[in-house]
């Protein structure tokens, strides 16, 4: 929003040694209605209400500036940009995250909060599903990551909390990530749930390099230790260690990192948990793929496999059979990648418009195998409008 603001940061930082230190750029603050609730919290309404605000925050129906003045910013060096306010300008951050490489972080701000606490307090709407469609929405529009405000953290500590009750009592323990403030930043965060209770296992900060590699703890007689693919290279763990657990990030599953996760159980002497993401999550889509092991033994999850089961691993000597050749990979990945986002966005299913070509016929055969053919609905498109685009 300032000419010139985010090239003198940029400069003073490299000239004292902090390349490293991202930049988030206050890029489009439109002059919107919606900052009210926050201005009476702080005070600042009596203030605010003398200064014509439209005179340096942007008009709410020029888009074309939002862009342009984030543009600016990306030139002169921002590593992050931010629109706000959030869900009343998704069409904005969709055009940025299209427009720019650089993440796109989305402000929600009082206003928006305080329609949705109004109406779920008057029993309109459901605050738990409307704040899920609220982020969602943003995140769909290209967003990274909506800024986190504290009620917010605080309702996912709730859900964790009330997700742990179901151990108490019981041989059973939840590994899971969150979100929480840390020294008054958003930062991912691995909880322990065991017998009711949540310890912290990990701070995972997104874009520092110094995130912690490796937390060992107790639970039901066992000591595990909790690395992250991609920072377990040169890790120490003490010795007795009984189990490592490998958060895994790999786009291919156990094909990838087999070998490599019986030498870490070798090098280590304790048996090791692969644990790979499965469905879509930014701009890839992750197959799953999961494996315990030993140094000589192993015991594999399907790739792509969305059944969900209670297992009892034993490793075993195994013939090991050959990773899926390309094509199967790439259409059971198109499987997935559409599953996974009809699922998470709650569609009853898809439509397609269909050409009678062997592109139409292939799109519709990856919905129907990914969804099943009675959630795929099909129309024919008409022919002038086919040679339109031809």
């Amino acid at each position: 929003m300032m000419d010139g603001r985010i090239g003198a940061i940029r400069e003073f930082l490299d000239n004292c040694a902090f390349s490293n230190v991202c930049i988030l750029s206050y890029a489009a603050k439109f002059c919107s209605c919606l900052y009210k609730p926050f201005r009476e919290v702080v005070g600042s309404r009596t203030m605010s209400q003398s200064v014509d605000k439209s005179t340096y925050q942007m008009d709410v129906a020029n888009s074309r500036e939002a862009l342009l003045e984030a543009r600016l910013d990306v030139d002169e060096g921002a590593d992050i940009i931010m629109i706000k306010p959030g869900m009343f300008y998704l069409d904005v951050i969709a055009a940025a995250s299209a427009t720019f490489e650089v993440p796109v972080f989305a402000y929600q701000v009082g206003g928006e909060y305080a329609m949705i606490k109004a109406a779920s307090a008057n029993g309109w709407l459901d605050y738990s599903q409307c704040m899920y469609e609220a982020l969602i929405s943003m995140r769909r529009a290209g967003a990274r990551a909506p800024v986190l405000l504290g009620e917010f953290v605080a309702l996912c500590r709730k859900y964790i909390e009330d997700l742990a009750l179901h151990t108490l009592h019981k041989e059973t323990c939840i590994i899971i990530g969150s979100v929480e403030q840390k020294d008054a930043q958003p930062c991912e965060v691995i909880y322990l749930l065991s017998n009711g209770t949540v310890q912290t296992l990990m701070h995972i900060p997104k874009y520092l390099c110094d995130t912690q590699s490796c937390t060992t703890f107790r639970v039901n007689g066992l000591e595990a230790a909790l690395l992250i693919e991609g920072n377990s290279e040169d890790v120490t763990i003490s010795s007795g260690v009984d189990l490592l657990i490998l958060m895994g990030q790999s786009i291919h599953g156990w094909p990838d990192v087999l070998s490599y996760c019986m030498k870490l159980s070798g090098k280590f002497g304790a048996q090791l948990a692969y644990v790979n993401l499965l469905g879509g999550y930014e701009s890839q889509v992750f197959p799953g793929g999961s494996l315990v092991c030993d140094d000589a033994k192993v015991c594999l999850c399907a790739l792509w496999s969305e059944e969900q089961n209670v297992m009892h691993p034993h490793v075993a000597r195994n013939d090991i059979g050959e990773p899926p050749i390309s094509e199967e990979r790439d259409y059971q990945n198109l499987m997935l990648a559409l599953r996974d986002y009809t699922h998470k966005n709650g569609f009853a299913g898809v439509t397609l418009g269909m050409s009678g070509g062997i592109d139409s016929a292939l799109v519709a055969a990856i919905a129907a195998d990914a969804l099943g053919p009675q959630y795929v609905h099909t129309f024919m498109l008409r022919q002038d409008i086919l040679l339109l685009q031809v």
